[in-house]
């Protein structure tokens, strides 16, 4: 009996998987349409968008040129006795051709911004489809991947699976929306402005032949975004993974990481080194190193984003059988209730990873806040197995 509901379970998951990998390639078909597209509109966005910017000041232009006809056409009226009635009606003649040439230049001008503004709209609207389709992917596949495991997995410990089932959801979940928010990173940021660059290139190839100064200028900006953009890629690179961590190693990388978010947001940062010779002496695993930055980042990152905090106060202190990281907010702090930790949640998911990297490591984790007096969050690892004691206390 038990083996025949375990033929009809294996039936219901095949003919699921089945469903399911059909509509994953759907939502891919979908997704690779609107990228298509998206490509497509942003190309001509960026295109009418210079040319917008140059149009309104041809407009500027011929509109100061209108306004200086007429009042020549006035001083002529008014001074006509100094004038001929040739040089009159050529006057008047100049004036009304501005004045016809700036209404036809206004309705393209008007033209153009619609046809700018509707392509805006159109493009939040496919970054809004392709960030629906990502995520359907994404939940798609999650699901494909667990209902894929074998059977004998799934019937064995319900407890302990449901544990790492959810485990599971959240690593998968965590690397899409890793992988999703580097791609939207390089699109909105260096490939953007190396499309920009493309664009300005162009237009210095263009003005070379007629206005050398004007090139020149052109030139200036266009190194000064290529710097920017160059800038921007480092830190994207580094945020990352700091290359220093291999070259110069953990303290060192946190002083230029503290350092750095110091000169970008002007808050009083203070990092405080303790124990130095047993860092000196000790060759860390590159899982601990990496844990306790990128928690410092993380906890750094949520002070500045939500505490409004003036100062933030870093404790690094290295034992023989321990390394103790504190880092503290003087900032509005808030009610850990409200803030939902577990897996099952979904929210608070910069709290919920720190705990995750906490928990892969034989360590004790703890936030702790309090409105209006800030917040502490606490990271042990013990480099040694915890006594029985503690263990018998978890």
């Amino acid at each position: 009996m038990l083996k025949d509901n375990f033929k009809k379970l294996n039936t219901i998951i095949d003919n699921t998987k089945t469903s399911m990998t059909q509509s994953i390639e759907e939502v891919k078909e979908i997704s690779a349409f609107a990228s298509i597209d998206y490509s497509e509109s942003e190309a001509e966005y960026l295109r009418l968008k210079f040319e917008s910017e140059e149009f309104i000041k041809h407009v500027d232009d011929l509109k100061a040129s209108y306004i200086s006809a007429r009042k020549k056409l006035r001083n002529y009226n008014m001074n006509h006795h100094m004038h001929t009635e040739k040089e009159l009606e050529e006057q008047y003649k100049e004036a009304d051709r501005l004045r016809v040439l700036l209404v036809v230049e206004e309705q393209k001008e008007v033209a153009l911004r619609k046809r700018r503004n509707e392509l805006e709209v159109h493009l939040k609207a496919l970054r809004e489809m392709l960030s629906k389709t990502e995520r359907a992917r994404s939940n798609f596949e999650m699901a494909f991947s667990i209902i894929s495991g074998e059977l004998q997995k799934l019937t064995k410990d319900i407890g302990a699976f449901e544990n790492k089932e959810i485990w599971g959801m959240r690593v998968i979940e965590a690397e899409e929306n890793e992988r999703q928010r580097i791609a939207r990173d390089l699109h909105d940021g260096p490939a953007q402005s190396l499309t920009n660059l493309l664009i300005k290139t162009e237009v210095c190839l263009k003005l070379m032949e007629t206005d050398l100064d004007k090139t020149r200028k052109e030139m200036l900006v266009l190194k000064k975004n290529l710097k920017d953009t160059i800038n921007e890629t480092r830190t994207m690179i580094y945020n990352l993974r700091p290359m220093s961590i291999d070259d110069l190693g953990l303290v060192p990388t946190l002083e230029r990481y503290v350092e750095k978010v110091k000169d970008d947001t002007g808050l009083d940062v203070l990092l405080k080194v303790q124990g130095m010779k047993y860092y000196r002496n000790t060759l860390y695993e590159e899982s601990i190193v990496l844990t306790i930055f990128r928690i410092l980042q993380e906890s750094i990152s949520n002070s500045i984003k939500y505490s409004k905090c003036t100062k933030i106060e870093v404790t690094l202190s290295f034992l023989p059988d321990k390394i103790m990281l504190k880092i503290t907010d003087n900032g509005i702090g808030f009610v850990i209730d409200d803030v939902a930790l577990d897996l099952k949640a979904g929210s608070g998911f910069g709290i919920s990873m720190m705990k995750e990297r906490a928990n892969l490591l034989n360590s004790d984790f703890e936030i702790s806040s309090i409105e209006g007096k800030g917040t502490d969050v606490e990271l042990i690892i013990y480099l040694e197995k915890k006594s029985e004691e503690k263990d018998g206390k978890n």
